[in-house]
């Protein structure tokens, strides 16, 4: 059985995968690049997901260094049917209220 690695800090929440464009957009409104938001988990889509733990090891170093604060881990999670990884609700964080 294959597995993807995904990244989770300290509250639990689930790094979200880069979308193209929507850096250039924030950085264009808000004057700063988002390079990292963290998600609940609920939309599996929406995760930064990887089969490479080499990969995981280097973006969990790259979110690291632009927030010391954040202690980031890295999950080991068996791929799902629709290719997501199939993360146990129990060990989902409680929702965010401002989905995207």
């Amino acid at each position: 059985m294959s597995t993807l690695y995904i990244l989770q800090n300290q509250h639990g929440y689930f790094l979200r995968k880069k979308s193209q464009g929507r850096e250039n957009l924030d950085e264009k409104v808000t004057g700063h690049n988002r390079t990292s938001e963290w998600v609940d988990g609920q939309d599996l889509r929406l995760l930064f997901r990887t089969i490479h733990k080499d990969e995981a090891i280097n973006r969990q170093f790259e979110v690291s260094a632009q927030d010391v604060d954040l202690r980031i881990s890295i999950k080991e999670y068996p791929i799902n049917a629709h290719k997501h990884p199939n993360i146990p609700q129990d060990r989902l964080p409680p929702p965010l209220l401002d989905h995207v």
